[in-house]
């Protein structure tokens, strides 16, 4: 049998270590027997015994480095490419490499429409994070509620602080250019995050929320698999989940936590197709504010729901594929 690869994460040039690329990681070991691991922007230089790899990430920060080397044989399913990655891998070299491995399955529906457009098989298969239910139970229940992440495109005043300290010159310079326009943008910031968990969630909710990052403080040493494994063992036992996180969103969906996604002006490519799977409340521009399930006036410690169900088909696929492809 054909020896199984993981796309590495951990040495990405991302700003920060995001958990949500592991929690990928994590998915993907459910397939896998004694995978090895091969960078993530460097998938066209491996050499050596072939191998299967489960294309699930996000793509890519180096297009130059496109297509994977002739020794990796992909499955491409909840795979997700940037606009600006497409631009440059879509040339003809990349549309032979993506014909040959159709149909290509994909994250959101933003990148199926852009292969599609091309003339590649493509259709949406959600995100691979949707099976961790195979491994993490909804067990030994608590009466924690997570915010996690939660409008993370507002700074709070941690974080804007922790933007002066890590680079006041850089931060100088943004409020000598933008003048009157930075300092109001980091006064609507703050203003906002707070108007907004307000109008959604009851006082005495918001009292008893533990907010947490899901953008933790790593290092190359630190056993990432492990710190993610509790991350998500901690999901799975929260009473209430609300983020604007997909990687959150998304296991717990898969878990049966229940889980509020509210998004906010975020990457609308990234989100497309994904945020109909949850109980999303979207925030427009302008303040128009857009709900997809049935939401009391202000969300308090009383309102119980189960999760939409839409994602089990999603997940049912990518489970056989997955296996089948491993197997075979």
């Amino acid at each position: 049998m054909m020896k199984h690869a993981i796309i590495d994460q951990f040495d990405t040039p991302r700003k920060g270590k995001n958990l949500g690329d592991y929690v990928q990681t994590l998915a993907t070991m459910q397939f896998c027997n004694d995978p090895i691991f091969v960078d993530r922007e460097h998938l066209d230089s491996y050499c050596g015994e072939k191998v299967k790899m489960i294309m699930n990430s996000w793509f890519i920060s180096y297009p130059k480095n496109w297509p994977p080397s002739d020794d990796i044989e992909p499955l491409f399913v909840s795979s997700h490419f940037t606009d600006i990655s497409l631009k440059q891998i879509l040339n003809e070299k990349g549309k032979k490499y993506f014909k040959k491995y159709e149909p290509i399955g994909c994250r959101d529906t933003a990148t199926c429409n852009t292969l599609q457009k091309n003339g590649i098989n493509a259709y949406f298969s959600a995100c691979l994070t949707l099976t961790l239910g195979k491994t993490y139970k909804r067990e030994n229940i608590g009466n924690e509620i997570l915010f996690i992440d939660v409008l993370y495109n507002y700074r709070t005043i941690k974080e804007i602080f922790f933007d002066i300290f890590q680079d006041t010159r850089t931060f100088g310079s943004r409020i000598k250019r933008g003048g009157i326009t930075e300092v109001m943008k980091i006064i609507n910031d703050l203003n906002n995050r707070k108007k907004y968990l307000k109008k959604f969630f009851s006082d005495e909710l918001l009292s008893r929320v533990t907010f947490v990052s899901q953008l933790a403080k790593l290092k190359r040493t630190d056993n990432h698999l492990q710190v993610t494994d509790e991350y998500l063992k901690r999901l799975s036992k929260a009473k209430l989940v609300v983020t604007s996180r997909i990687h959150c969103a998304l296991p717990c969906l898969a878990i049966g936590t229940p889980v509020i996604f509210i998004d906010s002006e975020l990457d609308q490519n990234r989100v497309s197709g994904l945020k109909d799977l949850f109980h999303t409340i979207t925030i427009e521009k302008k303040d128009k504010i857009t709900v997809n399930f049935d939401c009391p006036p202000k969300i308090g410690m009383d309102f119980n729901f189960v999760n939409k169900t839409d994602f089990v088909k999603y997940k049912n696929d990518l489970i056989s594929k997955c296996e089948k492809f491993i197997n075979q």
